[in-house]
């Protein structure tokens, strides 16, 4: 008898504050931070609260600026959102150089390194729909 064989779901839901919203080749992109309790404890809750943690990041993508029912999207900085979607890979490469001032490491920059490539790999949410909890 063989084996069916299967397959993950990619299917994201995810909960954050937005950090930064940018426009790229007509998609928007929204960087979001994410505290939960998988998250490092920066400092213990006071009086029984909870702790102050160190925030995850993830970006959101929207497609020709839309969620995936057509809706436009309008986020700013400090917008509690929920999303749902799917993870989408994109590969690219960029001068060592440009990753190194990227990563403000300007002391590790060398004279060739402009002739140097690296592959990397960038993972988004691409946001199929989206709930933005009010201010």
């Amino acid at each position: 008898m063989a084996i069916k064989e299967q397959f993950h779901k990619n299917q994201v839901e995810i909960e954050g504050i937005v950090t930064k919203v940018w426009n790229r080749k007509g998609d928007v992109f929204a960087r979001l931070a994410i505290y939960d309790q998988h998250a490092e404890v920066l400092e213990p809750g006071e009086n029984g609260g909870f702790p102050k943690r160190k925030a995850h990041y993830i970006t959101l993508q929207f497609v020709e600026g839309k969620t995936d029912d057509g809706g436009s999207v309008s986020l700013g900085s400090k917008d509690k959102v929920y999303a749902t979607g799917y993870l989408r890979d994109s590969s690219f490469s960029e001068s060592l150089q440009t990753f190194l001032r990227k990563a403000k490491k300007f002391d590790r920059i060398e004279d060739r390194d402009d002739d140097v490539y690296v592959g990397r790999v960038a993972t988004y949410v691409v946001v199929e729909s989206l709930i933005r909890y009010s201010n």
